[in-house]
């Protein structure tokens, strides 16, 4: 049975990638500046203890649900590898044909996961939804936070999911062998232009690393699988997004990680 108490908001398929040797990658966390950028194995970082665990009581006292955390370990987590290597694929020759929609589907499911479960965007969720509570009625359960917190990763918007599917998938790497993207806990960046920032209305592009040298996006337009190459201020822009936005980054590169650092803590 998987133990399903450190639940990586970031998967490991995707962690292992920015590794330097070994399990290793250079990791920084602004709420801990005085570690400064330090070598991190992959199974201590952009973690949660039970962040999706839904907790039910019964005669014997709380028990632990982990249906939800099940539901990303099956039908996200575990497809993320041959996914990554098959768009990986599309720069090397291996590949040029655009993705199944079976693939697609995965592909999309793991994109709209991605920007909810990192604590830097439930965080705003739960402090919102806090406001709003009946704080009596909530003391009476102890672990009402992590419920809620569970129950809003649980919920899949079908209307959000068959608009992303609709989009263009695009994949973008570095045109420089040295350049690279980091790995950040908020890890979805939101490319819009005229301030229209709803993917449902707006011209919207989303992005994320999966490698150092493979970041993938949905387009807001129809059409196949496309592929960029970025020149250096580009990658540099995109890092410089996702360590503004985020609490923590790590690459395989601690000379990268360390020239982010003034952004994170911004």
């Amino acid at each position: 049975m998987s133990d399903y108490k450190e639940q990586h908001y970031i998967p490991k398929a995707i962690l292992r990638n920015f590794c330097h040797s070994g399990k290793q990658l250079w990791f920084y966390n602004k709420e801990r500046p005085q570690k400064g950028v330090d070598p991190r194995n992959v199974k201590s970082v952009f973690f949660e203890h039970h962040a999706a665990t839904i907790w039910r009581r019964d005669a014997g006292g709380l028990v632990a649900d982990h249906s939800v955390e099940a539901f990303f370990s099956k039908e996200i987590e575990n497809h993320l590898p041959k996914i990554i290597s098959n768009l990986a694929g599309y720069f090397t020759g291996r590949r040029k044909r655009d993705l199944a929609p079976e693939e697609k589907r995965y592909l999309v499911q793991f994109f709209y996961n991605h920007m909810l479960r990192t604590p830097d965007v439930m965080g705003s969720f739960l402090e919102k939804t806090v406001s709003n509570l009946d704080l009596q009625e909530s003391a009476k359960d102890l672990k009402w936070k992590d419920n809620v917190r569970a129950r809003a990763l649980a919920h899949q918007n079908k209307e959000i999911l068959e608009e992303l599917f609709k989009g263009r998938v695009a994949i973008a790497t570095p045109r420089t062998r040295k350049k690279q993207f980091i790995v950040a806990s908020n890890p979805v960046l939101r490319l819009h232009q005229k301030n229209r920032a709803n993917w449902l209305s707006g011209d919207v592009e989303l992005w994320t690393a999966l490698t150092p040298k493979l970041a993938v996006g949905i387009l807001n337009e129809p059409g196949p699988l496309i592929g960029y190459k970025l020149s250096n201020l580009q990658v540099r822009d995109m890092n410089v997004m996702w360590a503004k936005q985020s609490r923590s980054i790590a690459g395989s590169s601690k000379e990268l990680v360390t020239s982010l650092l003034s952004y994170v803590n911004g």
